[in-house]
């Protein structure tokens, strides 16, 4: 599993891995107390099935209620980072000259990534005389903020 950083201790996160349930920090305000499971019960409503991790110290509720469980948060707190994991393709282009290459010039596409790197991570398919392209897969991490439209820019 990813360890987040979580940077904003007084703004609730909102994560989605690519498997698993959603986790949420929220923030507790001083008297709250346990008025948040009551409060995401409602908000969710009664078939969202929701636990506390106390080992990550965040609630968890099931995918389908990120979106509702990120409204609620914004209108309770007036703002909400969202992190969703993600996996993204990438297609790199290079030409077998390049790879094999010595010396210091390179005028392929790769702009010189793979430059005499002949046997890299990659796996390479020809696709002309000497064009040479890869794809490859990798997870992304990305985080967008959510604000109530009342309280304008957060600071």
């Amino acid at each position: 599993m990813t360890d987040f950083a979580y940077q904003y201790p007084y703004v609730p996160l909102a994560t989605r891995l690519r498997r698993g349930k959603v986790m949420l920090s929220l923030p507790i305000r001083k008297g709250e107390g346990r008025s948040i499971r009551p409060w995401l019960h409602d908000e969710l409503g009664d078939r969202a099935q929701m636990s506390f991790n106390y080992g990550t110290k965040c609630w968890e509720v099931g995918r389908a209620h990120l979106g509702a469980a990120r409204d609620a948060i914004v209108e309770r707190y007036g703002v909400c980072d969202v992190d969703t994991e993600s996996a993204v393709s990438q297609m790199f282009q290079c030409d077998e000259r390049c790879q094999e290459a010595e010396g210091p010039d390179c005028t392929c596409s790769c702009g010189g990534e793979f430059h005499g790197e002949a046997n890299t991570s990659h796996r390479w398919v020809r696709v002309g005389d000497t064009t040479l392209i890869s794809r490859t897969s990798a997870t992304e991490i990305r985080r967008r903020r959510y604000i109530r439209a009342d309280l304008g820019a957060f600071s």
